[in-house]
């Protein structure tokens, strides 16, 4: 296992000494003029000049553009194969001193330049699966720590627009204000029955056009949301070719003075024929319980798993199992009926019963499941599920019995005849996000992120082998709570980090 601060895999993680840093670049801009001709005829373009007014004993800020490649190698830390499509990171047709500048922080700063940035310059790719949607796209660290507002955990990206640039959607949290300090919810917030939600305390999805210089441009479009969105899928739901986005609700965090849980429907925006961004939106939901589709949504995943070739849905509402063991297991699939408008069916039989008889007649069924995922684990071509909350221990044994577990495919839609229990962590034992990595050929690893136990206290990732089963637990960390996380290759090593630069920027970790 590896776990690195921003350097390459066995090397001490230290803080940027400023003497190392200016020696680091001064050796760079001395290889550059040794190699000036070389680089030169590589670049293919006239070098730039620094700017003439710099003070001295002061390091320009502004190099040749001769200088930044020699400095990209020097802290990329190889010297072949960069040429000079990697300085064009807005994408503007031209190498100029702003890319050049922005490739010359990463050397001053000795950080490995991420692998990911030529990547983002194809068109995303709209894959089969949501999960592959948020975690296959290549995607660098969303860039929000200079947002002024908060932010739920929900956040999809796709070529939303049509126009082959990669845009995100952010959920902004307009309810934050409502949650006391001392716990509960401002009654000044609180709407009409049966679910108390005002529209000015709905979130809004907002859109964002991400640049290449990794920074989020907004776009003006904005979309009415639900009250606390807790994940968004990217799919392509209706099969012409343009993704779409659901996104899993919960309603309210926290009880009413009489004790209940409001819930809500979850929202699915429907992408126009042109897939130019213009979205219809509308509630969807598991309607066994809620005719209105409402439900405490906590997981949610997308991918076509009875092979009609329509991405269904598989969601986790905790107000299943053990808080109303009357409605059966918490993991309940909408499955796509391929209509035009988009319509779901609630199936609720697609997973093996796994309830069980407790202290006498109290039924328990497997919960709260906060996370979930559609996979393929096994290599069989079908998507299996991947799902953990909750562990036995957190809690008690009424309120917490949710094992983190593979539920395997039975190729016809049908799970949990065949089942792995991962070893569950009496630390660290509600689990929140899943990523896969192959690091070779038939060797998958799943790596957990879980926390403390619903807050964020303190956290870790678990890796399980699921060729040997073994366990092994490469990080923990404090604060901030870490919702998901993205693959990601530095220095050829293929690990994982943070979705975000304001969760613990500097961790990567390579299994």
């Amino acid at each position: 296992m590896c776990v690195v601060h921003l350097g390459a895999c066995g090397q001490a993680s230290t803080d940027i000494d400023p003497e190392l840093t200016r020696h680091s670049t001064q050796h760079a801009i001395a290889a550059a003029d040794f190699s000036d001709r070389e680089l030169k005829n590589l670049l293919g373009f006239q070098a730039v000049t620094p700017s003439s007014t710099i003070e001295p004993n002061v390091e320009p800020s502004v190099y040749k553009a001769t200088e930044v490649l020699t400095a990209l190698k020097f802290a990329y830390g190889r010297s072949a194969g960069i040429t000079a499509r990697h300085f064009d990171i807005d994408q503007d047709g031209a190498v100029t001193l702003r890319d050049a500048q922005q490739i010359l922080q990463y050397a001053i700063q000795r950080i490995p330049i991420p692998e990911n940035l030529t990547t983002l310059r194809a068109t995303p790719t709209l894959f089969a699966s949501s999960y592959q949607n948020m975690k296959s796209q290549g995607l660098p660290q969303l860039p929000l720590s200079d947002f002024t507002f908060a932010l739920t955990s929900a956040w999809a990206t796709g070529n939303f627009f049509g126009d082959g640039s990669t845009i995100v959607m952010l959920s902004k949290s307009n309810s934050i204000k409502c949650y006391l300090i001392t716990g509960g919810i401002d009654q000044t917030c609180i709407g009409a029955p049966p679910r108390y939600i005002k529209d000015e305390n709905r979130t809004e999805f907002k859109f964002y056009r991400l640049t290449k210089l990794l920074t989020l441009e907004d776009t003006g479009k904005s979309i009415p949301g639900c009250l606390t969105p807790r994940k968004a899928l990217v799919a392509d739901f209706n099969k012409d070719g343009h993704p779409d986005i659901f996104v899993a609700c919960t309603g309210w965090d926290s009880p009413q003075i009489d004790g209940s849980f409001p819930q809500e429907a979850n929202k699915l925006l429907i992408n126009d024929g042109a897939g130019r961004g213009n979205f219809t939106v509308s509630d969807v939901g598991a309607t066994d319980r809620h005719g209105d589709g409402a439900g405490y949504y906590h997981g949610a995943s997308a991918a076509d798993v009875d092979g009609d070739g329509y991405p269904d849905i598989v969601l986790t509402d905790n107000f299943r199992g053990p808080w109303d063991a009357s409605s059966g297991q918490q993991i309940v699939f909408l499955m796509n009926q391929k209509t035009d408008p988009v319509t779901f069916k609630t199936d609720n039989n697609r997973v093996a019963n796994r309830c069980m008889r407790r202290e006498g007649t109290w039924p328990a069924c497997p919960g709260p499941y906060f996370a979930v995922e559609l996979i393929d684990v096994d290599g069989d071509g079908n998507f299996d599920i991947v799902a953990g909350g909750a562990e036995p221990g957190i809690s008690n044994a009424y309120t917490a019995m949710a094992d983190t577990i593979i539920l395997y495919n039975d190729g016809r839609g049908y799970f949990g005849a065949r089942a792995t229990v991962i070893t569950p962590d009496p630390t660290y034992p509600s689990v929140l996000d899943f990523t896969i990595l192959e690091k070779t050929p038939g060797e998958k690893l799943v790596l957990i992120g879980r926390s403390y136990g619903g807050d964020d206290r303190s956290q870790s990732v678990q890796v399980f082998n699921v060729k040997t089963n073994i366990v092994t637990t490469p990080w923990i960390g404090q604060r901030p709570w870490v919702e998901w996380w993205l693959p990601a290759k530095i220095n050829g090593v293929l690990g994982i980090t943070p979705y975000a630069n304001t969760r613990f920027a500097e961790v990567f970790i390579a299994p």
